[in-house]
């Protein structure tokens, strides 16, 4: 069985696009060093950027899908 694991790179709700934009920019283009991605390859990670809209689009679905196996299971927080 492979465990999947994704980080990301979050900020506050009412963050101003602008701000997001930079952020985005500039941690794309740090992940676009082949030395960064090296260490980060050699901690077992893959690198794999997108736009914020990919990553709100990644986490809705992710949140669908844990709830689904909540429920199914019948998972309480006790």
């Amino acid at each position: 069985m492979e465990i999947t694991q994704w980080y990301a790179l979050f900020a506050p709700g009412k963050t101003p696009r602008p701000v997001i934009d930079l952020l985005n920019k500039t941690l794309n283009t740090a992940l676009a060093d082949k030395d960064v991605v090296r260490r980060i390859e050699e901690q077992g990670a893959v690198v794999d950027t997108s736009t914020p809209e990919q990553l709100a689009l990644t986490v809705k679905q992710e949140l669908a899908k844990w709830k689904g196996v909540v429920l199914k299971a019948q998972l309480t927080p006790d």
